[in-house]
């Protein structure tokens, strides 16, 4: 079981209805570097910010293995989990344009 924060819920909405198109699932690391990198999906499709899973303990969950999602209490939906990472903070850095603590996106991360 993996409870979503409001964000990730979010995200899994714009995923289903295909508004992150042409984006099918939360990235996968070497996307995730490519579009913190160059903005580049791995098939050189433009995109500027990672669309990743956040999860409390990354030691709890295993590649290839499913898992149900709950946001709220609620079954919102599955994922099979294809890889997983951690994000370092020169990454933030970079998507962000700032190491402005005071910055959102930051500051959710301390």
């Amino acid at each position: 079981m993996i409870n979503l924060t409001t964000e990730n819920f979010l995200d899994l909405k714009y995923l289903a209805t295909k508004v992150f198109s042409p984006i099918f699932g939360f990235m996968i690391y070497d996307e995730y570097v490519k579009v913190v990198k160059e903005m580049l999906l791995l098939d050189k499709s433009v995109w500027t910010i990672p669309i990743t899973l956040e999860v409390d303990n990354i030691k709890n969950y295993t590649i290839n293995k499913n898992y149900d999602l709950y946001y709220n209490n609620f079954l919102v939906g599955k994922i099979h989990i294809r890889d997983k990472f951690m994000i370092d903070d020169e990454h933030i850095y970079e998507i962000y344009q700032s190491k402005d603590h005071k910055h959102p996106g930051i500051k959710k991360r301390n």
